[in-house]
């Protein structure tokens, strides 16, 4: 049967598909998909509607295994599968190629290659990781790493791809906060993170430590499970990874996906079901915990709603929002032009932090222009005042607190 022949088929057999997982799926903005290459040794159609039927949304295109060959890769068969995968329902998240592009000339030859196909697939999203850590070279292996990595980027930028590169124990880049740093210093937009949640246990300790540290560098996640010390992908649920609380840090930063299943050493028919519904319980978990948080609270200044203080002679206004509990007390301050606070003095330290416009503080014998951005200080006991002799509305917040001892 052809790949068209066995598009046809799979769309009408599609037709009657009507499980849970799929109607969750498709009303969710969370992109859920699975690696292809766990598919070894199975017809590519049937692999497609297996993903499906189960409720992905989308696949990661794996080119380090069938049923495509990288040497053979081109915008042909770039073209031929995009399509299978379009006309089986599905999304194409991500293209992805692992191997050494660190020492190997030839893999980051062919890389080079390969990046732009990302883009005649539908996707702007490149998956990689480096090569094996050289102990004995490490100073230079990190060199070369950041070289090639900035040639990639530049070929990623020119085909408006997006590499997304996994940290993952053994390799030339292995922690999130290695990764965070190249990024930093090669400064490119092309170059991202896949986040392996199950390598950043074993690297980093803390799966959700590390995705709040990556925040919005992160574009790609890869979803397993593993047990400390362990490098061996898991189905989720099966290991030691909080999920609800991994899947909260990545809602929390903005982040919905795609979240991509990595199991590529487990059989498909025994891992992907159970996988989906422990991401989806996670997911459950982690949006109810959001959905607890309280509201931003923020407060502004209101002239309308302000009261007369310093015997009316200034505008004051409580400036807090709801919820804190600072250790100091604190008012708006508003002054019209022309006019002047009451002089006054008290055992408080104070400060002024001006928001509008441009007064003069007085504090004793002493007076000062300030404007909008400064910050004043007033010491315990001096009598003080703020002056507006502009022709515009000065505002400020005054803060105070108890002196300590030797202040008084």
């Amino acid at each position: 049967m052809t790949w068209h022949l066995a598009s046809i088929a799979l769309a009408i057999g599609l037709a009657a598909v009507t499980s849970l997982a799929a109607k969750v799926e498709e009303d969710s903005d969370v992109k859920i998909g699975y690696r292809t290459q766990a598919y070894h040794g199975v017809e590519f159609w049937e692999a497609l509607s297996d993903i499906k039927k189960l409720g992905y949304g989308g696949v990661e295109f794996c080119l380090d295994a069938p049923p495509a060959k990288s040497g053979e890769f081109d915008e042909d068969a770039a073209r031929k599968f995009a399509r299978m995968i379009a006309d089986a329902g599905l999304e194409v998240y991500s293209v992805s190629h692992h191997g050494n592009f660190v020492s190997d000339d030839g893999f980051f030859a062919e890389l080079k290659r390969l990046i732009p196909l990302a883009r005649v697939m539908g996707t702007r999203t490149f998956v990689i990781s480096s090569g094996p850590i050289d102990a004995k070279n490490r100073r230079r292996q990190r060199a070369t790493v950041l070289k090639r990595l900035t040639e990639l980027a530049h070929v990623a930028e020119k085909a408006d791809v997006t590499l997304a590169l996994e940290p993952e124990p053994g390799l030339a880049v292995e922690s999130t906060r290695e990764l965070i740093q190249l990024i930093w210093r090669i400064e490119s937009s092309a170059l991202r993170i896949n986040l392996d949640i199950g390598h950043a246990l074993l690297t980093d300790g803390d799966a959700a430590k590390s995705i709040r540290q990556a925040a919005r560098l992160l574009v790609h996640a890869h979803i397993d499970d593993m047990s400390a010390g362990v490098h061996k992908h898991l189905i989720p649920g099966t290991g030691e990874i909080d999920l609800p609380a991994v899947m909260t840090a990545f809602l929390e930063i903005g982040f919905r996906g795609p979240f991509v299943v990595d199991l590529f050493n487990l059989d498909p028919a025994k891992a992907a079901s159970p996988a989906m519904a422990e991401i989806k319980r996670a997911l459950d978990v982690a949006q109810e915990r959001i959905a607890a948080w309280p509201q931003i609270s923020v407060s502004r200044f209101d002239l309308s709603k302000a009261f007369k203080s310093h015997h009316g002679t200034v505008y004051a206004m409580e400036p807090m929002p709801s919820g804190p509990h600072p250790p100091f007390q604190s008012a708006w301050g508003y002054l019209n032009p022309g006019e002047e606070m009451e002089m006054h003095y008290h055992p408080t330290e104070e400060i002024y932090l001006v928001f509008k416009g441009e007064g003069t503080v007085i504090v004793g014998p002493r007076e000062r222009k300030v404007t909008a951005g400064d910050v004043v200080f007033i010491p315990p006991n001096q009598m003080h005042t703020m002056s507006n002799r502009s022709d515009r509305p000065l505002l400020w917040m005054a803060m105070w607190w108890q002196a300590s001892k030797t202040e008084r």
